[in-house]
């Protein structure tokens, strides 16, 4: 068009804006071990810009187990250069990826839209863009089978591990809570529980866990913690020997072991007081809960009894019923006479002397 109004500085108002916008894909890495951290972060590339970003295709990611890190409501975009040329980038997606198996894994293409202002002289629109990524290949090495230590369960990074119990000191059959914690690096949502060693003095009841797992600069890193309910058996100094976590630390390309210290735990005797275990987590109270309320205890330590027939026998000596049984031994109750079975009355000091006299005919009489 020949019109002078259409050339020269009102040329660039028209049609589509000039400018370059695209969508990369990229990785920290591009060769991993099975369970190894990749960070994958999805950039925008604009020099114009870009309102109402949306996603329109995200791959299924197979191969991976995917921890999406939260974005912000508002996208703040940096200024760079890339290739020679200014742009502005915005960060619109964030993830921790990590291997499953072994092999050469694709992240496929994902794709996003978004409003791009264009404009003539006159009017102002908006037209709705597309752009996609390439796909990454990331090569992903199996694990070595070498001098791969005993108890493995397939924990891969770099971890701690702590152990304590509470309280220290603790009489039989009361319950003492362990607490051991994995601290570190790594998919802390696979790391198994660890194989607590053989504890022949303590009954052991099920375990409940917690996490604390979060991205800290990119980097799924926090805690998991598993609490167990012990019930010491035997009065002594009792040791849990050390608890182990066998993992595969990725940058050192081996396998470590981390391991708590010994824990100790002083266990008194109870006191004759019987055994009913004490307060415990709400994980193991329906296992240990046992109701103390309407037991009477037994002693064993009767004595000598000078001859067996000296004792009261049903019908003898015990008043008029046939069917209760009298004992001067102390741990079982006296129910001799016509009183027995009934509930407890008040007397006044008149009438001991009944009382008293149906007491005397309880007594085991000694033969001569």
């Amino acid at each position: 068009m020949d019109d002078p109004l259409f050339q020269g500085p009102f040329a660039r108002r028209r049609g589509a804006p000039q400018g370059k916008i695209f969508i990369v894909a990229e990785t920290d890495r591009k060769e991993a071990f099975v369970g190894q951290q990749i960070f994958l972060k999805v950039r925008l590339y604009t020099q114009l810009p870009v309102e109402n970003l949306s996603g329109l295709e995200q791959p299924d990611l197979k191969g991976f187990w995917v921890e999406e890190m939260p974005q912000p409501k508002q996208l703040t975009g940096i200024r760079t250069l890339y290739q020679g040329e200014k742009y502005t980038v915005y960060d619109i997606r964030r993830a921790a990826l990590f291997a499953t198996r072994p092999g050469d894994l694709e992240i496929g293409s994902m794709s996003w839209e978004m409003g791009v202002a264009e404009s003539d002289f006159f009017f102002s629109t908006v037209k709705r863009i597309a752009r996609r990524t390439q796909p990454v290949i990331i090569t992903v090495k199996p694990l070595p089978e070498k001098a791969k230590p005993f108890g493995y369960r397939g924990a891969v990074g770099t971890f701690g591990i702590e152990g304590a119990a509470q309280p220290s000191t603790v009489k039989v059959n009361n319950a003492v809570t362990l607490t051991v914690r994995i601290k570190g690096v790594g998919n802390l949502k696979t790391v198994e529980e660890p194989g607590l060693p053989e504890l022949a003095d303590f009954k052991t009841y099920g375990s409940k866990s917690s996490e604390d797992i979060k991205p800290v600069e990119g980097i799924i890193q926090g805690t998991k913690t598993w609490e167990y309910v012990l019930v010491p058996k035997a009065p002594g100094e009792q040791v849990i020997p050390p608890i182990k976590l066998p993992y595969f630390d990725p940058e050192k390309g081996q396998y470590e072991t981390a391991a708590t210290g010994e824990i100790r735990i002083l266990v008194e005797k109870d006191g004759g007081e019987g055994g009913f275990v004490a307060a415990a987590p709400e994980v193991a109270k329906q296992e240990i809960r046992l109701v103390k309320e309407g037991i009477n205890y037994i002693r064993l330590d009767l004595g000598k009894v000078r001859d067996p027939s000296a004792l009261p026998l049903p019908g003898r000596g015990c008043g008029r019923s046939s069917s209760r049984l009298c004992s001067s031994t102390r741990p079982f109750s006296s129910m001799c006479g016509s009183g027995a079975g009934r509930a407890p009355t008040s007397h006044s000091a008149g009438s001991a002397r009944p009382t008293a006299r149906r007491a005397r005919s309880c007594a085991p009489r000694a033969r001569a």
